[in-house]
C-alpha cells in the first residue's frame, strides 16, 4: 500500500479524477444556466403541465422587442387568460381577417362592457335578435 501511495500514477489518478469531476459539473452547470438571452434558431417546446415564468415576482415579456407578431395557441386550440386581459390605450380587440367578433357567445352568462364611468360608444348598427331587447339592469 505503501508503494501505491508514494507512486506518479496515483497521484495522476487522483489528479486527472479532480479535473473530470470538476469539468463534468462545469458542463452540467453552463448547460442548465440560461443567460439573458436564447437564440434557438427553431421552436422551443415546453413539457406538458409545465410553464413558462419570470424567475421573481414582476413582468414576463414576450415579443416586446423585435417581433411583429406575437400568437399564442393555435386554431385548433383554447387559449384561456386567467387574470386581467388588458389592452393600451389607442389599440383594441379585434379578427384578424374581416368577419365576426364573438364575445361571450359559448358559455358567458353575462357580458360587461365598459365601466359605470366610462361612456360606450356604439359606431355601427346596434342589432338586437328578434324577441330580446335594450333594458336597464335595475328599475328606474
Amino acid at each position: 500500500m505503501k508503494k501505491l501511495f508514494e507512486s506518479k500514477l496515483f497521484f495522476q489518478v487522483v489528479i486527472a479524477s479532480i479535473v473530470a469531476t470538476l469539468a463534468t459539473v462545469g458542463i452540467v452547470a453552463a448547460t442548465t444556466t440560461i443567460g439573458t438571452s436564447i437564440d434557438t434558431g427553431g421552436h422551443i417546446t415546453i413539457a406538458p403541465d409545465y410553464g413558462l415564468d419570470a424567475t421573481t415576482a414582476g413582468v414576463l415579456n414576450i415579443g416586446t422587442t423585435t417581433a411583429t407578431t406575437v400568437n399564442i395557441g393555435g386554431t385548433q386550440a383554447t387559449t384561456v387568460v386567467l387574470g386581467k386581459l388588458q389592452v393600451p390605450k389607442a389599440y383594441g380587440l379585434d379578427v384578424s381577417a374581416a368577419g365576426v367578433l364573438n364575445l361571450g357567445t359559448t358559455t358567458a352568462t353575462t357580458v360587461n362592457i365598459g365601466g359605470t364611468q366610462a361612456t360606450t360608444v356604439v359606431l355601427g348598427k346596434l342589432q338586437v335578435p328578434n324577441a330580446y331587447g335594450l333594458d336597464v339592469s335595475a328599475a328606474g
